[in-house]
């Protein structure tokens, strides 16, 4: 389980996700559970550079993602030495929950697997 402190609800949220319906539900989990500060990239590139010049409580994003996922992300996040992020709690979100998708987020160091509404 993951638990929020005041650091990280004001340090914020990053989302990650390429559909408009979905980026505003998530959105709106995300200030239910107390964050404000919620930035949002539409794709890995974009949200990797982002993690380079500011600081994020959660990062949450879509485990398929073309032509990188979440997954990438948060291998890169957790090997490199100099990351900032490299203890940030990562949320992949799936429409499938198959066990293959949600082996490999494990392995790439994702914190919680969570299905999303179809």
């Amino acid at each position: 389980m993951i638990q929020f402190f005041s650091t990280e609800l004001e340090l914020g949220v990053l989302i990650i996700e390429n559909t408009t319906y979905m980026e505003k539900i998530m959105t709106e989990i995300m200030r239910t559970l107390g964050f404000r500060n919620i930035r949002r990239a539409n794709n890995i590139i974009t949200a990797y550079q982002m993690l380079n010049g500011e600081k994020f409580g959660l990062i949450m994003g879509e485990a398929i993602m073309a032509p990188r996922s979440i997954n990438h992300l948060c291998l890169a996040l957790r090997t490199a030495a100099d990351s900032n992020a490299r203890a940030v709690p990562v949320i992949a979100t799936i429409s499938e929950p198959k066990a293959e998708v949600i082996r490999g987020a494990r392995n790439a160091g994702v914190n919680l697997v969570v299905s999303k509404p179809t």
